[in-house]
């Protein structure tokens, strides 16, 4: 492949996920059976990555609506999150606001904190978010894979437990071996 072949790929590529991502609607995001679950602690902004553990990694998600049910919370942060947070190496984070309203879909830019380029906001590009009706109500986010691994999105600001330890009855202990 020649240069302005690579060149052309390089800019039609992230031109058409874009306009992918522009022209997938809710079509009944709330549902269950629509959105796929990430129940990750580790998402959480209090989650500090560490050399010797292995980083999240999104780049083998598919491209759809993703509902955050970990017990650190279920909200992504909407500002800059430091590099070797959210148990990766470079977190992704939100530059706008969640729906105020139920069944309420909004597009705001998605940043990946990649060793603090561009300001924390290396390489942005568009999430949408559909806030749910429930008791409590609830977010969804229409999500695509990230381009390496090491890159994650966050959800959460409660510290998770302890690598060995398990949530259990509102607090941490270690795990139980039968």
């Amino acid at each position: 492949m020649d240069l302005v072949s690579i060149f052309l790929l390089n800019l039609a590529l992230p031109l058409f996920f874009e306009l992918s991502l522009c022209q997938t609607d809710c079509n009944g995001c709330c549902n269950p059976n629509t959105y796929k679950v990430i129940n990750e602690p580790r998402r959480s902004i209090n989650s500090i990555w560490k050399q010797g553990q292995t980083a999240i990694c999104d780049g083998t998600l598919s491209w759809g609506w993703y509902r955050f049910t970990s017990y650190v919370g279920g909200q992504m942060p909407t500002s800059r999150v430091n590099p070797y947070h959210c148990g990766t190496v470079a977190p992704i984070w939100l530059r706008g606001k969640h729906p105020s309203s139920a069944d309420l879909t909004v597009t705001v830019q998605a940043c990946t904190n990649f060793f603090n380029l561009s300001n924390g906001c290396h390489q942005p590009f568009n999430v949408k978010i559909r806030q749910c009706s429930g008791s409590p109500p609830f977010f969804v986010y229409y999500l695509k894979p990230t381009y390496s691994c090491a890159v994650a999105y966050c959800a959460g600001t409660i510290k998770p437990c302890g690598y060995g330890q398990v949530y259990l009855m509102n607090q941490c202990v270690g795990k139980f071996r039968l």
